[in-house]
Protein backbone atom coordinates (compact mmCIF):
# COMPACT_ATOMS: atom_id res chain seq x y z
CA UNK A 1 0.00 0.00 0.00
CA UNK A 2 2.97 2.87 1.39
CA UNK A 3 4.32 1.52 -1.42
CA UNK A 4 1.80 2.29 -4.30
CA UNK A 5 1.61 5.89 -2.54
CA UNK A 6 4.88 7.17 -2.98
CA UNK A 7 5.27 5.62 -6.19
CA UNK A 8 8.53 3.16 -5.06
CA UNK A 9 9.79 -0.32 -4.61
CA UNK A 10 12.51 0.45 -1.54
CA UNK A 11 9.65 1.76 1.13
CA UNK A 12 12.24 1.11 4.43
CA UNK A 13 15.05 2.43 2.56
CA UNK A 14 13.30 5.57 0.76
CA UNK A 15 11.92 6.37 4.45
CA UNK A 16 15.06 6.08 6.53
CA UNK A 17 17.09 8.32 4.22
CA UNK A 18 14.00 10.89 4.58
CA UNK A 19 14.50 11.17 8.22
CA UNK A 20 18.23 11.49 7.34
CA UNK A 21 17.68 14.49 4.50
CA UNK A 22 14.88 15.97 7.16
CA UNK A 23 17.89 16.90 9.28
CA UNK A 24 16.54 16.79 12.13
CA UNK A 25 18.99 18.96 15.04
CA UNK A 26 21.55 19.18 12.54
CA UNK A 27 22.31 15.92 12.77
CA UNK A 28 21.48 13.76 10.06
CA UNK A 29 25.16 12.48 9.69
CA UNK A 30 23.91 10.58 12.80
CA UNK A 31 20.86 9.24 11.36
CA UNK A 32 22.50 8.29 7.75
CA UNK A 33 23.17 4.78 10.07
CA UNK A 34 20.43 3.93 10.05
CA UNK A 35 19.68 3.79 5.76
CA UNK A 36 23.24 2.86 5.93
CA UNK A 37 23.06 0.02 8.69
CA UNK A 38 19.79 -1.28 7.06
CA UNK A 39 21.63 -1.27 3.34
CA UNK A 40 24.49 -3.63 5.30
CA UNK A 41 22.30 -5.91 7.84
CA UNK A 42 19.70 -6.81 5.10
CA UNK A 43 21.03 -5.77 1.39
CA UNK A 44 24.40 -6.81 1.70
CA UNK A 45 24.53 -8.89 -1.20
CA UNK A 46 23.95 -5.80 -3.33
CA UNK A 47 26.90 -4.01 -2.11
CA UNK A 48 29.92 -3.85 -4.55
CA UNK A 49 32.94 -1.84 -4.56
CA UNK A 50 33.88 0.42 -8.43
CA UNK A 51 36.59 2.85 -9.13
CA UNK A 52 34.05 6.00 -7.73
CA UNK A 53 33.75 4.19 -4.52
CA UNK A 54 37.46 3.87 -3.99
CA UNK A 55 37.50 7.04 -4.93
CA UNK A 56 34.98 8.76 -3.23
CA UNK A 57 36.84 6.99 0.35
CA UNK A 58 40.38 8.12 -0.85
CA UNK A 59 39.39 11.64 -1.43
CA UNK A 60 37.62 11.72 1.87
CA UNK A 61 40.82 10.54 3.71
CA UNK A 62 42.73 12.87 1.54
CA UNK A 63 41.13 15.86 2.53
CA UNK A 64 41.18 14.70 6.40
CA UNK A 65 44.77 14.40 6.39
CA UNK A 66 45.33 17.54 4.69
CA UNK A 67 42.47 19.85 6.26
CA UNK A 68 43.80 18.09 10.04
CA UNK A 69 44.53 21.35 11.37
CA UNK A 70 41.65 22.99 9.64
CA UNK A 71 38.37 24.76 11.28
CA UNK A 72 36.12 22.13 9.44
CA UNK A 73 34.09 20.37 12.06
CA UNK A 74 34.93 16.75 12.34
CA UNK A 75 31.47 15.86 11.89
CA UNK A 76 31.89 16.66 7.99
CA UNK A 77 35.81 15.26 7.39
CA UNK A 78 34.33 11.96 8.90
CA UNK A 79 31.56 12.24 7.05
CA UNK A 80 33.69 12.62 3.46
CA UNK A 81 35.39 9.42 4.59
CA UNK A 82 32.39 7.36 5.36
CA UNK A 83 29.17 8.38 4.79
CA UNK A 84 29.20 9.69 0.94
CA UNK A 85 31.02 6.98 -0.23
CA UNK A 86 28.20 4.60 1.44
CA UNK A 87 25.53 7.16 -0.08
CA UNK A 88 27.29 6.47 -3.08
CA UNK A 89 26.54 2.73 -2.56
CA UNK A 90 22.93 2.78 -1.49
CA UNK A 91 22.23 4.95 -4.51
CA UNK A 92 23.46 1.95 -6.40
CA UNK A 93 21.42 0.05 -4.89
CA UNK A 94 17.86 2.04 -5.74
CA UNK A 95 19.08 2.32 -8.70
CA UNK A 96 19.04 -0.93 -9.65
CA UNK A 97 15.69 -2.04 -8.04
CA UNK A 98 13.53 1.07 -9.10
CA UNK A 99 12.28 1.76 -11.95
CA UNK A 100 12.54 4.87 -14.11
CA UNK A 101 9.35 6.46 -12.33
CA UNK A 102 10.28 5.12 -9.25
CA UNK A 103 13.82 7.00 -9.58
CA UNK A 104 12.23 10.08 -10.43
CA UNK A 105 9.91 9.90 -6.98
CA UNK A 106 13.16 8.95 -5.15
CA UNK A 107 14.36 12.07 -5.96
CA UNK A 108 11.05 14.41 -5.34
CA UNK A 109 10.61 12.69 -2.04
CA UNK A 110 14.14 13.22 -0.52
CA UNK A 111 14.36 16.47 -1.70
CA UNK A 112 11.00 17.22 -0.38
CA UNK A 113 12.43 16.28 2.83
CA UNK A 114 15.46 18.34 2.71
CA UNK A 115 13.56 20.99 2.15
CA UNK A 116 10.72 20.60 4.35
CA UNK A 117 12.16 22.86 7.38
CA UNK A 118 12.99 25.37 5.40
CA UNK A 119 9.70 25.31 4.18
CA UNK A 120 7.53 25.66 7.66
CA UNK A 121 10.42 27.78 9.02
CA UNK A 122 10.21 30.57 5.99
CA UNK A 123 6.29 30.43 5.99
CA UNK A 124 5.96 31.05 9.69
CA UNK A 125 8.21 33.85 9.16
CA UNK A 126 6.07 35.48 6.52
CA UNK A 127 3.27 35.08 8.84
CA UNK A 128 5.05 36.86 11.57
CA UNK A 129 6.52 39.33 9.68
CA UNK A 130 5.64 39.40 6.06
CA UNK A 131 7.00 39.10 3.12
CA UNK A 132 9.36 42.25 2.54
CA UNK A 133 12.49 41.85 5.50
CA UNK A 134 16.10 42.74 4.96
CA UNK A 135 17.43 40.10 6.87
CA UNK A 136 18.50 37.38 4.41
CA UNK A 137 19.52 35.13 7.33
CA UNK A 138 17.41 33.22 9.64
CA UNK A 139 16.89 30.67 12.16
CA UNK A 140 15.39 27.36 11.17
CA UNK A 141 13.44 25.62 12.89
CA UNK A 142 14.48 22.21 14.31
CA UNK A 143 17.86 22.72 13.49
CA UNK A 144 19.03 22.28 17.23
CA UNK A 145 20.56 25.63 16.71
CA UNK A 146 19.95 29.37 17.84
CA UNK A 147 22.12 30.58 14.91
CA UNK A 148 20.76 32.10 12.03
CA UNK A 149 21.59 30.21 8.67
CA UNK A 150 22.61 32.18 5.78
CA UNK A 151 20.60 32.83 2.28
CA UNK A 152 23.01 30.22 0.76
CA UNK A 153 22.78 27.80 3.04
CA UNK A 154 18.99 28.31 2.99
CA UNK A 155 18.34 27.71 -0.93
CA UNK A 156 21.27 24.70 -0.96
CA UNK A 157 18.35 22.97 0.82
CA UNK A 158 15.24 24.02 -1.84
CA UNK A 159 17.55 23.73 -4.77
CA UNK A 160 16.41 20.25 -6.06
CA UNK A 161 12.73 20.58 -5.00
CA UNK A 162 12.33 23.79 -6.86
CA UNK A 163 13.86 22.11 -10.22
CA UNK A 164 10.78 20.09 -10.37
CA UNK A 165 8.99 23.36 -11.53
CA UNK A 166 9.86 21.85 -14.80
CA UNK A 167 7.92 18.75 -15.01
CA UNK A 168 5.31 21.21 -16.41
CA UNK A 169 6.96 20.18 -19.57
CA UNK A 170 6.58 17.26 -19.66
CA UNK A 171 3.65 14.42 -19.54
CA UNK A 172 2.74 13.19 -16.21
CA UNK A 173 -0.57 11.57 -14.61
CA UNK A 174 -2.59 15.00 -13.29
CA UNK A 175 -2.05 13.63 -9.67
CA UNK A 176 1.82 13.50 -9.95
CA UNK A 177 2.05 16.83 -11.89
CA UNK A 178 0.16 18.38 -9.47
CA UNK A 179 2.45 17.19 -6.48
CA UNK A 180 5.64 18.22 -8.19
CA UNK A 181 5.03 21.41 -9.22
CA UNK A 182 3.54 22.53 -5.38
CA UNK A 183 6.76 21.08 -3.73
CA UNK A 184 8.46 23.17 -6.47
CA UNK A 185 6.41 26.48 -5.86
CA UNK A 186 6.62 26.41 -2.60
CA UNK A 187 10.82 25.90 -2.83
CA UNK A 188 10.59 28.76 -5.37
CA UNK A 189 8.35 30.70 -3.26
CA UNK A 190 10.96 30.43 -0.15
CA UNK A 191 14.14 31.24 -2.14
CA UNK A 192 12.32 34.44 -3.72
CA UNK A 193 11.82 35.10 0.82
CA UNK A 194 15.29 34.98 1.29
CA UNK A 195 16.58 36.87 -2.12
CA UNK A 196 18.36 34.50 -3.52
CA UNK A 197 19.10 35.35 -7.18
CA UNK A 198 20.95 31.91 -7.38
CA UNK A 199 17.52 30.18 -7.83
CA UNK A 200 16.11 32.46 -10.02
CA UNK A 201 19.13 32.69 -12.52
CA UNK A 202 19.52 28.83 -12.16
CA UNK A 203 15.92 27.64 -12.58
CA UNK A 204 15.87 30.02 -15.81
CA UNK A 205 19.12 28.87 -17.09
CA UNK A 206 18.61 25.06 -16.90
CA UNK A 207 15.21 25.58 -17.97
CA UNK A 208 16.13 26.70 -21.32
CA UNK A 209 18.68 24.37 -21.71
CA UNK A 210 16.56 21.66 -20.98
CA UNK A 211 13.98 22.85 -23.72
CA UNK A 212 16.54 23.70 -25.75
CA UNK A 213 17.87 20.28 -25.51
CA UNK A 214 14.20 18.65 -26.03
CA UNK A 215 13.16 20.99 -28.90
CA UNK A 216 11.71 18.72 -30.69
CA UNK A 217 9.78 16.38 -28.44
CA UNK A 218 8.93 18.78 -25.86
CA UNK A 219 8.23 22.16 -27.58
CA UNK A 220 7.02 21.38 -30.96
CA UNK A 221 5.35 17.69 -30.48
CA UNK A 222 3.83 18.99 -27.50
CA UNK A 223 3.30 22.32 -28.40
CA UNK A 224 -0.12 22.97 -26.46
CA UNK A 225 1.30 21.39 -23.61
CA UNK A 226 4.51 23.97 -23.41
CA UNK A 227 2.69 26.93 -24.54
CA UNK A 228 0.31 26.29 -21.63
CA UNK A 229 3.30 26.27 -19.37
CA UNK A 230 4.98 29.16 -20.30
CA UNK A 231 1.53 31.41 -20.19
CA UNK A 232 1.25 29.75 -16.21
CA UNK A 233 4.64 30.50 -15.50
CA UNK A 234 4.58 33.90 -17.21
CA UNK A 235 1.37 35.03 -15.99
CA UNK A 236 2.53 34.21 -12.31
CA UNK A 237 5.64 35.65 -12.62
CA UNK A 238 4.09 39.02 -14.04
CA UNK A 239 1.08 39.45 -11.84
CA UNK A 240 3.82 38.81 -8.73
CA UNK A 241 6.33 41.90 -10.81
CA UNK A 242 3.54 44.16 -10.47
CA UNK A 243 1.59 43.45 -7.20
CA UNK A 244 4.54 42.68 -4.94
CA UNK A 245 7.30 44.75 -7.26
CA UNK A 246 7.72 46.87 -3.47
CA UNK A 247 8.11 43.71 -1.46
CA UNK A 248 10.39 41.89 -3.61
CA UNK A 249 13.58 42.94 -2.12
CA UNK A 250 15.17 40.43 -4.37
CA UNK A 251 14.75 42.92 -7.66
CA UNK A 252 16.93 45.24 -5.79
CA UNK A 253 19.97 42.48 -5.85
CA UNK A 254 19.49 42.23 -9.05
CA UNK A 255 20.30 45.83 -9.92
CA UNK A 256 23.25 45.47 -7.63
CA UNK A 257 26.55 46.20 -9.56
CA UNK A 258 27.93 42.61 -8.36
CA UNK A 259 25.37 40.52 -10.51
CA UNK A 260 27.67 41.24 -13.53
CA UNK A 261 30.43 39.21 -11.64
CA UNK A 262 28.05 37.13 -9.78
CA UNK A 263 28.15 38.55 -6.83
CA UNK A 264 31.73 38.69 -7.29
CA UNK A 265 32.00 34.86 -7.20
CA UNK A 266 34.95 35.49 -9.98
CA UNK A 267 37.12 37.71 -8.45
CA UNK A 268 36.83 35.52 -5.11
CA UNK A 269 37.72 31.86 -7.70
CA UNK A 270 40.50 33.76 -9.02
CA UNK A 271 42.06 35.08 -5.43
CA UNK A 272 42.10 31.00 -4.70
CA UNK A 273 43.40 29.88 -7.76
CA UNK A 274 46.54 32.47 -7.04
CA UNK A 275 46.72 31.58 -3.58
CA UNK A 276 46.89 27.90 -3.88
CA UNK A 277 50.30 29.02 -6.36
CA UNK A 278 52.28 29.85 -2.86
CA UNK A 279 49.76 27.48 -0.78
CA UNK A 280 49.40 23.94 -2.82
CA UNK A 281 48.40 21.89 -0.07
CA UNK A 282 45.50 24.38 1.17
CA UNK A 283 44.96 25.48 4.62
CA UNK A 284 43.66 29.00 3.40
CA UNK A 285 40.38 28.36 5.09
CA UNK A 286 41.11 32.23 6.44
CA UNK A 287 40.51 33.07 2.87
CA UNK A 288 36.67 34.21 1.60
CA UNK A 289 34.76 31.11 -0.07
CA UNK A 290 35.68 30.45 -3.78
CA UNK A 291 31.87 29.95 -4.09
CA UNK A 292 33.32 26.31 -6.15
CA UNK A 293 32.96 23.16 -4.55
CA UNK A 294 36.13 22.08 -6.54
CA UNK A 295 38.20 25.42 -5.77
CA UNK A 296 36.84 25.44 -2.03
CA UNK A 297 38.36 21.92 -1.79
CA UNK A 298 41.63 22.83 -2.67
CA UNK A 299 41.47 26.10 -0.37
CA UNK A 300 40.74 24.09 2.79
CA UNK A 301 42.80 20.87 2.02
CA UNK A 302 44.78 21.53 -1.62
CA UNK A 303 45.43 20.49 -4.75
CA UNK A 304 45.99 16.57 -3.79
CA UNK A 305 42.09 15.77 -2.92
CA UNK A 306 40.93 18.58 -5.15
CA UNK A 307 42.49 16.26 -8.09
CA UNK A 308 40.84 13.36 -6.69
CA UNK A 309 37.24 15.26 -6.97
CA UNK A 310 37.53 16.42 -10.54
CA UNK A 311 38.55 13.12 -11.40
CA UNK A 312 35.27 12.13 -9.69
CA UNK A 313 33.56 14.64 -11.45
CA UNK A 314 35.16 13.83 -14.90
CA UNK A 315 33.93 10.34 -14.43
CA UNK A 316 30.35 11.42 -13.87
CA UNK A 317 29.71 12.97 -17.61
CA UNK A 318 29.73 9.85 -19.63
CA UNK A 319 26.44 9.07 -16.80
CA UNK A 320 24.95 12.57 -17.58
CA UNK A 321 25.45 12.50 -21.13
CA UNK A 322 24.02 8.43 -21.22
CA UNK A 323 21.14 9.75 -19.00
CA UNK A 324 20.12 12.04 -21.81
CA UNK A 325 20.91 9.80 -25.09
CA UNK A 326 20.00 6.31 -23.87
CA UNK A 327 16.31 6.12 -25.45
CA UNK A 328 16.13 2.75 -23.26
CA UNK A 329 14.88 5.26 -20.59
CA UNK A 330 11.40 6.86 -20.56
CA UNK A 331 11.48 10.42 -21.90
CA UNK A 332 10.35 11.69 -18.30
CA UNK A 333 12.98 9.42 -16.71
CA UNK A 334 15.71 11.37 -19.33
CA UNK A 335 14.29 15.05 -18.77
CA UNK A 336 13.73 14.80 -15.05
CA UNK A 337 17.13 13.22 -14.74
CA UNK A 338 18.92 15.64 -16.97
CA UNK A 339 17.61 18.51 -14.79
CA UNK A 340 18.87 17.34 -11.39
CA UNK A 341 22.32 16.48 -13.47
CA UNK A 342 23.12 20.07 -14.87
CA UNK A 343 21.57 21.78 -11.17
CA UNK A 344 24.01 19.98 -9.07
CA UNK A 345 27.18 20.25 -11.05
CA UNK A 346 26.23 24.11 -11.91
CA UNK A 347 25.42 24.67 -8.57
CA UNK A 348 28.09 22.96 -6.79
CA UNK A 349 30.24 25.72 -9.05
CA UNK A 350 28.50 28.65 -7.80
CA UNK A 351 28.69 27.70 -4.18
CA UNK A 352 30.98 26.16 -1.28
CA UNK A 353 28.93 23.13 -0.82
CA UNK A 354 31.27 21.56 1.47
CA UNK A 355 31.31 23.27 4.24
CA UNK A 356 28.14 25.22 3.21
CA UNK A 357 25.98 22.38 3.01
CA UNK A 358 27.64 18.84 2.99
CA UNK A 359 24.35 17.35 3.29
CA UNK A 360 23.69 18.38 -0.68
CA UNK A 361 26.86 16.82 -1.77
CA UNK A 362 25.76 13.73 -0.26
CA UNK A 363 22.43 13.76 -2.45
CA UNK A 364 24.64 14.16 -5.32
CA UNK A 365 26.65 11.08 -4.23
CA UNK A 366 23.42 9.11 -3.98
CA UNK A 367 22.39 10.68 -7.49
CA UNK A 368 25.45 9.67 -8.67
CA UNK A 369 25.24 5.86 -7.61
CA UNK A 370 21.47 5.84 -8.62
CA UNK A 371 21.54 7.08 -12.02
CA UNK A 372 25.00 4.87 -12.85
CA UNK A 373 23.38 1.74 -11.66
CA UNK A 374 20.17 2.48 -13.36
CA UNK A 375 22.01 2.61 -16.60
CA UNK A 376 23.71 -0.23 -16.55
CA UNK A 377 20.23 -2.55 -15.37
CA UNK A 378 18.47 -0.97 -18.48
CA UNK A 379 21.76 -1.61 -20.91
CA UNK A 380 21.99 -5.37 -19.39
CA UNK A 381 18.24 -5.85 -19.91
CA UNK A 382 17.52 -4.72 -23.20
CA UNK A 383 20.52 -6.70 -24.07
CA UNK A 384 19.02 -9.83 -22.63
Amino acid sequence: MLSRILGVNNVIIVLLLSLMFLNISNYWYVLAILPIGYLLMFRFRYVSCDTTLVLLFLFGLMYMAFAAESEVPMSVKMTLVLIFPMLYVMGRYIGRTESDNGVVNVMYILAFAMAAMYLFSISESVAEEGFAVDDRSMEIQGSGSNIERSATGIYSNLMILSMFLLSLFIKLPYKKKLIYVIGAALAIYSSVRIQSRTSIMLLLAIGIVILVLNLKTVVLRNLWVTITSIVLISGITFYVLNTYEEELMIIERFQEDDTKTAGDRTVLSANVVNALQTHPFGGLEHMPYAHNLWLDTARVAGIVPFVILVVITLMFIPTLINIYTNRRHSFNYRFMMTVFALAFIIYMNTEPVLEGCPILFGLFCLFMGMTREHNKVIDCSCEE
